[in-house]
């Protein structure tokens, strides 16, 4: 068989001798075109709900710094819309209009999430973020 093999015996009629069979190596186009459609419906998935590919699996066109910058834009872009507006709905809903107001620089009591160690994807830049999730700590505390 191996006479038969390579590019330059393309096209060729092999000759089965002695009870050999043919067996196919390739895959058929259907089955092909099928793969490519599946690889198309992830595609689909992640721009129906905002999701990066690399969240759900799917590495083909990844590296590490566009991974980092997805992951940045997922938080930016699509978690955090969704959080401000349950920032928002907290405070309407949690605290009376005496909690919310306080001093002129700001308000009294509010309720933030934190994206800190999400959107900071370095350990540089996770080291100059809060020291506390979910806490705010005045800088002129840290200064003293």
């Amino acid at each position: 068989m191996e006479a038969y093999g390579g590019s330059s015996n393309s096209n060729r009629v092999a000759i089965l001798e002695e009870g050999m069979t043919f067996t196919r190596i390739s895959m058929p186009n259907n089955e092909a075109q099928f793969l490519e459609t599946r690889k198309f419906q992830v595609s689909e998935i992640c721009r129906i709900y905002r999701v990066p590919p690399h969240m759900i699996g799917d590495l083909e066109h990844a590296t590490f710094s566009n991974i980092e910058h997805q992951s940045i834009d997922f938080a930016v872009h699509c978690i955090r819309p969704w959080l401000v507006r349950i920032e928002q709905a907290i405070n309407r809903s949690l605290f009376t209009d005496q909690e919310k107001g306080g001093p002129p620089s700001g308000r009294r009591f509010y309720s933030q999430f934190n994206l800190g160690g999400t959107a900071a994807s370095s350990p540089i830049r996770r080291r100059e973020g809060p020291p506390l999730a979910g806490v705010s700590i005045p800088s002129s505390i840290w200064a003293a």
